[in-house]
């Protein structure tokens, strides 16, 4: 559990009987009223542990036609569609909407924000007569919406036998969490109902725009056994968000009173997922020379990443302050990499 505490005497001490779960002193109230009891914070479902059809699923339809265009070119194009289902969702027993008071913020005056200089809304605080009380139940819920729609065309050419090109365009509703290449990827998801906060209605509905994603690859044989091939793509830039930290001071004359077991609440002042850095472009080549002694093979490589040694951010800065939107990490700076196979 965690409490609030206030040094009002600023001698570094918390100045409270800390066994006790109220408000006393400099403390404030424990945040969790089970702590040291054998009463769970958490409880199953029991409709929801038990029974068909209450695991979380996903449905995936997709239609794709396949065409050759000239004797050496063949074209792809694909429809793509996911939606989820049966979320967990958390349900405190002990608190209802109505044990929430509404407040609000002014955002910044900022011509990067998109609500900059206006009131933002929709937030609530849990009233402090239920701070601390939990009884939560997990269960499941079919009302919650998450649904990704994507399309891709691919093609491959071949000339002379000597050269391929091949690549692909995709676009769809799904941002990559992280950097370029792993985490986790998000689609649009509508949240749009309370559970126990009003505040759950704040930013439910979250529209991942439609961004494209390009990768064009090709290679060519060289006489005297030597193969160059290259590969360039260009991704969506990197998403960010602009929270910003408000004091109790600042919230007080709206909600009337000071926050529950919090000194400070961190508002996000965009709505997720509508921010991003410029697109993350690459470009890497590889060169290899082939040796045959015999019936043996030797394959001596070298590979230049990020050739054009780009500095493209793909993490920025999040938290709105002087630092908001600069880069925390940037693509990593050309890398040549030389290696040798052996078959035999």
């Amino acid at each position: 559990t965690a409490r609030t505490w206030n040094d009002a005497n600023r001698n570094f001490l918390p100045d409270c009987d800390l066994r006790l779960k109220t408000a006393n002193g400099e403390c404030g109230a424990m945040l969790n009223q089970n702590f040291g009891t054998n009463t769970p914070s958490y409880r199953p479902d029991p409709n929801w542990v038990t029974g068909w059809g209450k695991r979380p699923f996903n449905w995936q339809t997709s239609v794709s036609v396949d065409r050759e265009i000239l004797p050496n070119l063949a074209v792809n194009a694909g429809y793509y569609r996911t939606w989820y289902g049966n979320f967990m969702v958390i349900d405190n027993q002990k608190v209802t909407p109505d044990d929430f008071s509404p407040y609000s913020v002014v955002v910044p005056t900022d011509p990067r924000l998109p609500l900059s200089g206006q009131t933002l809304t929709g937030l609530y605080d849990l009233n402090p007569d239920k701070l601390g009380q939990i009884d939560n139940l997990v269960t499941r819920t079919s009302r919650t919406k998450e649904v990704y729609n994507g399309a891709d065309v691919n093609f491959t050419l071949r000339l002379k036998d000597r050269a391929t090109l091949g690549g692909g365009w995709n676009i769809g509703n799904a941002v990559q969490l992280g950097t370029t290449a792993g985490g986790n990827a998000s689609a649009s998801t509508n949240n749009c109902y309370v559970i126990d906060s009003p505040q759950q209605l704040f930013n439910c509905d979250v529209k991942v725009p439609y961004q494209s994603r390009i990768r064009i690859n090709g290679s060519y044989q060289f006489p005297w056994g030597i193969q160059v091939a290259a590969v360039a793509q260009s991704n969506p830039g990197a998403n960010y968000t602009a929270n910003l930290t408000y004091t109790n001071a600042q919230i007080q004359p709206s909600l009337g009173r000071s926050l529950s077991g919090a000194t400070t609440v961190t508002i996000p002042l965009a709505a997720p997922y509508s921010l991003y850095g410029p697109r993350i472009n690459q470009f890497d080549l590889r060169g290899t020379k082939i040796i045959r002694i015999g019936s043996r093979r030797i394959q001596a490589n070298v590979d230049a990443y990020n050739l054009f040694n780009v500095n493209t951010p793909v993490t920025l800065f999040g938290t709105y302050n002087a630092r908001w939107g600069q880069p925390t990490q940037v693509l990593e700076g050309r890398l040549v990499k030389f290696s040798a196979q052996l078959d035999f």
